[in-house]
């Protein structure tokens, strides 16, 4: 968390997500965040500004979303073992968070094997 890192020589607790953030004491979703502001973004800008399409999408657009999606990722991740550690806190014994589908579809898949067999005899 910020408030546990060193403080920033400029923004000091503060957690910076633009230029001034810096390169050590970071978290994944952060360092994502970097290279998609200071790389994938001036890409984008720079080949909207010169009209150039194939440029601002392929080094600029594409490289964006990919970067977005690695975060919404890493956001997924973090979400699921937060939800974990909280039910192993509150003692709570929960199916692993995400595979409640899984779960229920081999559940009936179970199910659907036992009516068949019993059908057979």
């Amino acid at each position: 968390m910020p408030e546990n890192r060193p403080p920033n020589p400029v923004t000091g607790n503060k957690l910076p997500l633009t230029g001034q953030q810096t390169y050590s004491n970071t978290s994944r979703i952060e360092a994502e965040f970097f290279e998609l502001y200071k790389y994938a973004l001036v890409h984008a800008w720079k080949g909207a500004y010169h009209m150039n399409p194939d440029y601002a999408h392929w080094y600029g657009w594409a490289q964006l979303n990919l970067q977005l999606e690695k975060i919404k990722g890493e956001n997924a991740t973090l979400r699921r073992l937060a939800a974990l550690e909280n039910a192993e806190k509150t003692g709570e014994a929960k199916a692993t968070p995400g595979f409640e589908g899984i779960a229920a579809f081999a559940a009936l898949i179970v199910l659907a094997s036992l009516v068949l067999l019993r059908k057979r005899r």
